[in-house]
């Protein structure tokens, strides 16, 4: 395969009057007031976990905060204080990187059709646009920190082109092609990749610019990987997967239909039609979180 084509967006350019990076948005409601769950969880994107332990829900209105995995409900957001279409987004540390595309009342930091990506910082009440803004949507989104360097992958909604960043999304390189539903990248192994494609889980070991699809996996939707390497996975079918070694191993069924997936090292949590679930014994008992 060709080596990888790298462009970069900087603060410096300029496309029909609108400055492409560097935005930043006026602080705007409160980031932690209490919404309506109801309405906010109507239909979940992604999900992801806090370095505070507290799950984010992306949603067709923003990001919102659950309280820590061991108890409460009520849901604060939106993250930043800015309601938009987040459509995948992704955690290192205190930093949460998303994308999607901008709601009717969005600050001009999202710019249309689609935001490219945005990045907010612990607690503030103020997204920035890091880069593509205008131009990309990532349906899929995951991270991996090496030492002190973070890096991103994406998969562009409107190409399929898995896009690859080594600088924290400030520029990105093109690797294979490929019809992924979802991404997970291995911890401390920035080069592997997971995807859940049509055609079965497929894995890259080069930094996504090759893939190849691992034949003894269910085909699978959705997939988490935990931070001690667990890989995690729901398809289709309505169960939960799991790959801790040599083989996939099948759990309980799910309690609704799925809709996003995230792990830590001692459960998974689960958002469906029904609420989000978190499971510590791959679905034979599954606590909610909320339910509307």
């Amino acid at each position: 395969m060709s080596a990888p084509i790298r462009f970069a967006l900087t603060a410096g350019l300029i496309v029909t009057g609108l400055l492409l990076t560097g935005c930043t948005l006026p602080t705007g409601e409160p980031s932690q007031r209490t919404v309506d769950p109801v309405a906010a969880l109507a239909h979940v994107h992604d999900l992801a976990i806090d370095d505070k332990q507290r799950v984010l829900v992306a949603t067709h209105d923003g990001i919102y905060r659950l309280p820590e995995i061991a108890g409460g409900t009520e849901l604060t957001g939106p993250l930043g204080g800015a309601r938009f279409d987040a459509m995948s987004f992704t955690t290192v540390g205190d930093t949460t990187f998303a994308s999607g595309h901008p709601g009717s009342d969005s600050p001009a930091a999202f710019q249309a059709p689609n935001v490219g990506l945005m990045r907010v910082s612990g607690d503030a009440d103020e997204w920035t646009n890091t880069s593509l803004g205008g131009r990309t949507d990532f349906h899929a989104l995951t991270s991996a920190r090496v030492d002190t360097t973070v890096q991103l992958y994406g998969v562009d909604a409107a190409s399929g082109a898995l896009l690859h960043s080594q600088d924290s999304g400030d520029t990105w390189s093109v690797g294979a092609t490929l019809e992924a539903t979802d991404l997970a990248a291995y911890p401390g192994k920035a080069d592997t990749i997971y995807a859940a494609t049509r055609a079965g889980v497929a894995i890259s070991t080069d930094g996504g610019r090759t893939f190849k699809t691992d034949t003894s996996a269910p085909i699978l939707n959705q997939l988490a990987i935990a931070g001690k390497g667990t890989v995690y996975g729901i398809g289709p079918d309505g169960y939960l997967w799991k790959h801790a070694g040599a083989a996939w191993t099948r759990g309980e069924v799910l309690p609704g239909t799925a809709q996003a997936l995230t792990a830590t090292d001692d459960r998974v949590i689960l958002a469906t039609d029904r609420g989000i679930f978190a499971t510590a014994d791959m679905g034979v008992q599954w606590t909610p979180l909320w339910t509307p």
